[in-house]
């Protein structure tokens, strides 16, 4: 098994010095093989400075350089506080020595990239964004969340809404409100109305819901919060006189700078 192994080694060694550069004998490294030194002699550009820093750097340039080459066992080192001497062994090439000599330089240049500009014909009609207000969205089935909905241990109001959207701005473009909820709590004695404007996301407007029966009339108001469809109102709570009793009509009002909306709703009390 031994005398395999030998064979199979030597006969290896037999191809690498046939068919490749290796040889019989080991190559000797830099210091029994003798070779080619260069001593380089920094020269600082303008007002730059040679610091050891700079010749640090220039010492990594040449190493990576020279092993890219594939020259091995050269040695780089510093001389002095200017100098950098190279020992490569045996007889470099001209092509390994002009790397070692040429100084490395590093250029910037501006890249300057251009739009060109697309023309718009006079005659051709622009792209009209379409105001958000005559987008129709999907209606929630659910209570804006953060929106307490009072438990309504009393008579449950009229789950029939009548909305009626009527502009109460002069000049102000109508939208849909639906009353979400207008439930009637024993415990506070008040009325808490929820709701929304299904066709328009505005955060400057008000909301503004009012119960009335007979001569009675009580509101309350809130700023709007604009979701990414619709606009939610909600934290209304109308504080019904004491003693109150029967049926209220409850209007939930929108307005904002050009839009607005009511919608009516029944509920309750007692």
């Amino acid at each position: 098994m031994l005398g395999l192994l030998i064979v199979a080694i030597v006969a290896s060694l037999f191809a690498g010095t046939k068919w490749s550069d290796a040889t019989w004998t080991p190559n000797l490294a830099l210091d029994l093989e003798g070779g080619t030194q260069i001593i380089l002699k920094a020269k600082p550009v303008g007002d730059e400075k040679v610091t050891s820093n700079t010749i640090s750097q220039a010492i990594e340039v040449i190493r990576q350089r020279v092993d890219s080459s594939g020259v091995a066992e050269a040695e780089i080192t510093s001389q002095g506080s200017d100098q950098i001497v190279v020992g490569l062994p045996g007889k470099p090439s001209e092509e390994t020595l002009k790397l070692v000599r040429t100084p490395a330089h590093m250029e910037f240049r501006p890249v300057l990239a251009f739009g060109a500009p697309t023309p718009t014909s006079a005659d051709q009609p622009s792209a009209t964004p379409t105001p958000t207000a005559t987008v129709p969205s999907p209606t929630p089935t659910v209570q804006p969340t953060g929106t307490p909905t009072p438990t309504n241990t009393g008579v449950v109001p009229n789950p029939t809404p009548t909305p009626t959207p009527t502009p109460t701005t002069p000049g102000a473009q109508p939208v849909s409100v639906q009353i979400l909820n207008a439930a009637y709590d024993p415990s506070t004695g008040a009325i808490a109305v929820a709701g929304m404007v299904t066709d328009l996301v505005s955060s400057t407007g008000t909301c503004t819901a009012t119960a009335t029966q007979d001569a009675q009339s009580v509101s309350a108001e809130a700023a709007g919060m604009a979701d990414a469809a619709v606009t939610y109102c909600s934290g209304l709570s109308l504080a019904l006189p004491p003693g109150s009793t029967g049926t209220w009509t409850v209007q939930l009002d929108f307005a904002d700078e050009g839009h607005a909306g009511s919608a009516q709703i029944t509920a309750e009390a007692g």
